[in-house]
């Protein structure tokens, strides 16, 4: 009887490191998580404002670099670095211009337009110049609509008119 339980003894070993050679090692998951969370967030879109409220306040026949036309408009405050530019389209050509701007008051600027040699030909033709502005950001893509158009027209014979459109 001692050689049958040595063999059983025998076999029952065998078959342990068998079992533990025979199973594959534990692998790696991921855990699945099953109970509820929630976050709350606000989330505020940055934006950069129209210039608005335009009106003309100076409407002249252009001299050779002297100021022809002054617009004034409101502009609530913007990012930093931001700046209002104008597209400028005539019969020929469309173009952008930054002219020059001072603050009227708070939130209030005035663009003063000048020509140079080109708008001094196209006056002189009577043909109509539209400034449309919009606020840019440079370095970005961002960019605002356009805002109300102001139509230019220095006449062979009716004169001057700048029109809100």
């Amino acid at each position: 009887m001692t050689r049958l339980r040595r063999r059983i003894a025998a076999l029952a070993l065998a078959a342990a490191l068998g079992v533990a050679v025979l199973t594959p090692a534990a692998t790696t998951t991921d855990a699945a998580f099953t109970d509820a969370e929630h976050a709350n967030a606000t989330l505020t879109a940055g934006t950069l404002s129209t210039p608005s409220s335009l009106s003309v306040t100076t409407c002249v026949r252009p001299l050779l670099g002297g100021v022809f036309m002054s617009v004034q408009y409101t502009l609530p405050a913007q990012p930093t670095g931001a700046r209002v530019e104008w597209r400028v389209t005539t019969p020929i050509s469309t173009f952008s211009v930054q002219p020059e701007v001072s603050t009227v008051s708070p939130g209030v600027y005035r663009a003063s337009f000048r020509t140079g040699l080109i708008g001094s030909i196209e006056s002189l033709l009577g043909v109509n110049v539209d400034f449309e502005p919009h606020t840019i950001l440079p370095g970005t893509s961002w960019t605002s609509p356009f805002g109300q158009r102001v139509r230019y027209h220095a006449g062979l014979i009716s004169g001057v008119s700048c029109t809100l459109l």
